[in-house]
Formats: C-alpha cells, sequence, structure tokens
C-alpha cells in the first residue's frame, strides 16, 4: 500500500532577510512545521520580530564567521529555558527534552491530549490572533499527520479549553495567559 505525505510542497522562501530556506508546512518537511505559513520555522519568525542581527563568531583560522543567535523560549511542559537554533533539528523546539514531550503524549487525565496541545500551540505560535474552526482545522489538517481532524472535531475539542475564549460563533481566539509560560498546564486536568 502506498502512504500519502501530506507534506505541501516547497512554494516560497521564508520571509526572514537573512534565511534562504523554503517554507514547508507539514510534520513530513526536514524542519517539522507545523504552525508557520510565512516562516520556514518558529525561529526566523522570531529572529524578525525581535529584530535580530546575526553574530560574528571566530573559526580556529581568525576569520569571523556570522551565525544565527540562539533565541531562548520556555519548555511548553516543565516551563524550563530551552534555545532555538536555527538549525533543522532546533528550529522548532518546544519541550526540553524526550521526558517532557512523552510526558504530554502519555497524559491520561484526557482524551487525545496531544491534539489539544497543538491546537493551542497553532493558536499561540502563528502570527493570527483570531482564529475560525474552519482555519484551524485546515491548517491541523495539513501540519499533522497524527490526526485526521474537521470543524466539527476542533470545536468539540476547543470548547473543553479553558484558555481559549469565544470571540462569536465558531471564531476563537487564544487568552493572554496562553501566550506565557507552559501550555501543558492547559492541556491536563491536573495541572501539572
Amino acid at each position: 500500500m502506498l502512504s500519502v505525505s501530506k507534506m505541501t510542497k516547497p512554494t516560497k522562501f521564508c520571509l526572514s532577510n537573512d534565511c534562504n530556506r523554503w517554507v514547508q508546512l507539514g510534520t513530513g518537511s526536514h524542519t517539522l512545521n507545523s504552525t508557520q505559513t510565512d516562516y520556514c520555522s518558529i525561529y526566523c519568525r522570531l529572529y524578525t520580530e525581535q529584530k535580530l542581527k546575526k553574530i560574528p563568531v571566530p573559526d580556529t583560522l581568525g576569520r569571523k564567521n556570522m551565525r544565527f543567535p540562539p533565541i531562548e523560549r520556555c519548555c511548553d511542559s516543565c516551563g524550563e529555558t530551552l534555545e532555538l537554533k536555527w538549525d533543522d533539528h532546533f528550529s522548532n523546539r518546544c519541550f526540553c527534552n524526550r521526558d517532557c514531550h512523552f510526558k504530554m503524549r502519555r497524559d491520561k487525565s484526557v482524551r487525545k491530549p496531544e491534539l489539544r496541545y497543538q491546537i493551542l500551540r497553532l493558536m499561540r505560535d502563528h502570527p493570527k490572533d483570531v482564529w475560525n474552526v474552519h482555519e484551524i482545522a485546515d491548517m491541523m489538517d495539513k501540519s499533522n499527520n497524527r490526526y485526521r481532524v474537521n470543524w466539527r472535531v476542533i470545536s468539540q475539542v476547543i470548547k473543553a479549553l479553558s484558555v481559549v475564549e469565544r470571540v462569536e460563533p465558531s471564531v476563537y481566539r487564544l487568552k493572554p495567559e496562553g501566550y506565557t509560560g507552559p501550555l501543558l498546564r492547559f492541556v491536563v486536568r491536573n495541572g501539572s
């Protein structure tokens, strides 16, 4: 049986002036980008928003090579600081280690904790402020291989999340407390 990848084909370059990578949405992409549509990674969006510049790093021969600076971010599970780097494998990190990642995936206090987390992460990390359930379902379907979702599933799951407020029917926004600290505290019931 042939498997069909939901990875979208790269159609444009990253909006960051210093980056030369394609924007690829999907978990099968080389950067595992599941939330950005204009940038190749969360790192490039933060790099552009914070107006950072490349830093000179001397090598063994005394040449000053220009490198992207690391950006600090909070772990979505434990809240500790982690570093985002421009490298492919570190540009979209959300957890400080595998234990924190599996803490979210193995939680049994709610149904589908990973889907709840992915919705909150999309709402927090994408520059868009207000989301329609159809837009969330479309983005989740393009970027997530684990769950097949439609707008009905998204609306049922999103109503159970305390950090999401309803703006109008089928339109939601992330509350301000969702932008700071770990997201896992809003996904699991025991608040850990």
